[in-house]
């Protein structure tokens, strides 16, 4: 009872104040999108749709899993290894990155032409390239703050002073290419970073120009995690954007573009589970390492509950009024209403089922998380490919609302087999 008291106190009182910041997020990247669907025509909207989904892959190569290990084991270990840790991690993913840089370069006409079919990508792919450096470590500041219970400062980076300052940019200088647009990104993204770094040495107390200890960091540990991680997190990338990916190769970035503004309402519907997921993550991995099986079911029924309790009026609401919500990107995104209704249903189980994934993750089975990932990303791309090509559109939307459910069933199965058996 002591635990349960506790844990609710606690969470109540971050949760507030982490809500109406994911509000706020909320907000901004649907201003950010909003204004940028009404600028662009709905092809161009498209061909940034694809580059940001490209970012999104060329992100996660680079980070290779590194997101949920920073949290777990930052949260875990003392406050004397954080300072080799944090400087090991970023040696990490500057080495990835420059590796990453360099294929996405070299290979650019392939990537572009030969597998995406969208000849226009090519000259975006170097701000995509600076992008992902950015984005990379603005992600390890923010996991780093998030794993040393800083969930409020952490929740700055997710997007909120990003998509601040991106939304004022592009209102004061409207864009007419989806290479502008991406350019007025990098900008706030810069920005974002510089004020991360500058807030992480703070909180975390970090000092530059000292001896930095390897074997003692802890960060050994954390790579091979964080490996594991990789294949789980890239095949949930796949689950989440290869749809994107393959209407730009099978049909057109007018498709593209449609099906971008139904995915990206339908995300708004997860924030809740994200701003859970920034308070509970740390809290996981602490009670399931010092034996709390107890509160760690307790913590984790009653966030399930309250998901539950938010997800089926929210998804019903969307689902009723799709056709005007997706008017407000203007006329052109009509089509885009009967998309949304099919990914609202993939968002439902994705919050109704609750923090299965960081559950399974924050307490070491990133191992069956990985295994859980790979099965349903391999049948989302046998999927994509015989069903996209006939179907278009819809069919993207039904593979993609279908996998997400899936995975979700499968995670909550096996939380219930290693995790809350033991309570």
């Amino acid at each position: 009872m002591v635990t349960k008291s506790i844990s609710r106190r606690d969470l109540l009182g971050k949760s507030s104040v982490l809500m109406v910041l994911k509000l706020m997020t909320a907000a901004l990247a649907f201003i950010f999108h909003l204004l940028l669907a009404r600028q662009l025509s709905v092809e161009s909207f498209g061909l940034f749709s694809l580059a940001f989904s490209c970012l999104v892959f060329t992100t996660a190569f680079t980070k290779q899993g590194i997101e949920p290990a920073i949290t777990r084991y930052f949260s875990q270990c003392n406050i004397s290894k954080i300072q080799s840790l944090y400087f090991y991690v970023l040696v990490f993913v500057l080495v990835n990155c420059v590796i990453v840089a360099f294929i996405v370069l070299f290979f650019s006409e392939f990537i572009s032409v030969t597998l995406l079919s969208t000849k226009e990508l090519i000259e975006l792919l170097p701000i995509i390239i600076g992008l992902t450096s950015l984005q990379t470590w603005l992600a390890v500041n923010c996991n780093a703050l998030k794993g040393r219970q800083f969930p409020i400062s952490s929740m700055l980076f997710t997007g909120l002073i990003t998509y601040f300052v991106a939304s004022i940019f592009i209102y004061i200088s409207p864009v007419t290419t989806a290479l502008d647009a991406l350019i007025l990104l990098f900008y706030a993204v810069v920005i974002a970073t510089l004020i991360s770094v500058f807030l992480t040495k703070k909180k975390l107390k970090l000092a530059w120009g000292v001896e930095y200890s390897i074997e003692n960091s802890g960060v050994l540990k954390l790579y091979k995690t964080s490996r594991v991680l990789f294949v789980s997190s890239l095949a949930s990338l796949l689950i989440q954007q290869l749809s994107l990916l393959m209407l730009a190769r099978y049909t057109s970035l007018i498709d593209v573009g449609l099906y971008s503004i139904a995915l990206k309402v339908s995300l708004l519907l997860s924030y809740p589970l994200v701003v859970l997921n920034t308070i509970t993550a740390p809290k996981y991995a602490q009670m399931y390492a010092k034996g709390d099986f107890k509160g760690f079911k307790l913590l984790a029924g009653y966030t399930t509950k309250g998901l539950i309790f938010i997800a089926t009026p929210l998804c019903i609401f969307v689902g009723v009024f799709s056709t005007e919500i997706v008017s407000i990107f203007g006329q052109q995104y009509l089509l885009s209403a009967q998309i949304l209704i099919i990914l609202v249903i993939g968002q439902w189980f994705n919050l109704s089922t609750g923090s299965v994934v960081s559950m399974l993750v924050m307490s070491g089975h990133e191992k069956i998380h990985r295994l859980n990932s790979i099965v349903v990303a391999v049948f989302t791309i046998v999927a994509m490919v015989i069903f996209v090509p006939l179907y278009g559109v819809f069919a993207a939307a039904w593979v993609t609302t279908i996998t997400m459910a899936l995975l979700n069933i499968v995670s909550l199965f096996y939380v219930n087999r290693y995790v809350y058996a033991k309570a």
